[in-house]
């Protein structure tokens, strides 16, 4: 995976840190800015997610918030990239983002209508193909311990498999106010950090940019929500964090220490893993929704929604932690 650069931004490691605080900091405020104005055209359009048994709130919320997030995104890189005067290898990133674009425009299709299960699979591996030919693809994987793992004809089927895995995993988890949102920021965060250790200034653009949007989501997500992230936001904000993610570990061009995106990731992607078991053992379909996730079982305990997301945005920070310290102690 070659490493793309947005040209003339500061080349000194705090120029690369002051550039991603900003990018940061802006997206923050954009979502935060543009947030309030979807609500207010999804209660207009009727896109509303509407109480059910297996959800937690009882009055119909406004449901395309990722729309915000998206556009924040956007923004944000785009004054990154004007500033920054970008040279031709910043096409790695915007072919990521196109491919992108291929799952937003999915999740947005379902928060407005309905798209079943073959639609959203055939997109996302649309997309994920997509990024893969812009050149977001692992070639090789080093794991603790272990000599580096050539995939060979494999990188693109794992490649493919991981961005997948990622877009679904944070939706599902996406169970409770503010939860899946917390989880991408801090995920986004501690990745920005490691691609600044490895010196990646495009990457960390991204990824500052991911964070702050879904920080600046937060507080019209938190419990009680006033709009939910949607499967436009939590779709997307998985694809795009398990693309970045690969890349910001990556030490040699092509390679990538797994275990660093797969700690940052680690609640989302362990709990659709665990919820794939759960319902294959109990011979149930694997993508018919339960009652079983982590959050779930947290509120089953006597806790209530805040409480359970504290905690799990307290686990993934710890996690978050390992895997930037696993990253840190391998820079020379």
């Amino acid at each position: 995976m070659a490493r793309p650069a947005y040209g003339r931004i500061p080349p000194h490691p705090r120029g690369h840190h002051l550039a991603a605080l900003y990018t940061f900091v802006i997206a923050l405020g954009l979502a935060a800015l543009l947030t309030p104005g979807v609500r207010a055209l999804a209660l207009r359009l009727g896109a509303l997610d509407q109480p059910e048994p297996r959800k937690l709130h009882t009055a119909p919320v406004a449901r395309p918030g990722g729309v915000a997030v998206v556009a924040a995104v956007h923004l944000a890189l785009l004054g990154a990239l004007l500033v920054g005067r970008p040279e031709p290898q910043a096409a790695g990133v915007g072919g990521l983002l196109l491919a992108g674009a291929l799952v937003a425009a999915l999740g947005l299709y379902d928060d407005l209508r309905w798209a079943g299960a073959p639609l959203k699979l055939t997109v996302q591996v649309a997309a994920a193909l997509l990024a893969v030919r812009a050149g977001w693809r692992v070639e090789t994987l080093l794991l603790p311990g272990l000599p580096p793992l050539a995939l060979g004809p494999l990188a693109t089927p794992f490649t493919v498999t991981w961005l997948v895995a990622c877009s679904n995993a944070l939706n599902l988890v996406d169970g409770l106010d503010g939860l899946a949102a917390g989880l991408a920021a801090i995920a986004g965060a501690a990745l920005a950090a490691v691609a600044a250790l490895q010196g990646d200034l495009a990457t960390g653009l991204l990824l500052a940019a991911l964070a702050g949007a879904a920080a600046g989501f937060l507080p019209w997500n938190r419990h009680p929500a006033a709009i939910f992230l949607g499967d436009s936001g939590a779709l997307w904000l998985g694809f795009m964090l398990g693309a970045a993610g690969l890349r910001a570990a990556s030490p040699a061009p092509g390679s990538v220490s797994l275990l660093v995106p797969a700690l940052a990731l680690a609640i989302p992607l362990g709990d659709t893993a665990f919820a794939l078991v759960r319902r294959l053992a109990a011979r149930r379909h694997p993508l018919k929704g339960d009652l079983g996730h982590l959050h779930h079982r947290l509120l089953a305990t006597g806790l209530d929604q805040p409480g359970a997301v504290l905690r799990l945005h307290l686990a993934a920070l710890a996690l978050a932690a390992v895997g930037v310290r696993l990253a840190a102690s391998a820079v020379p």
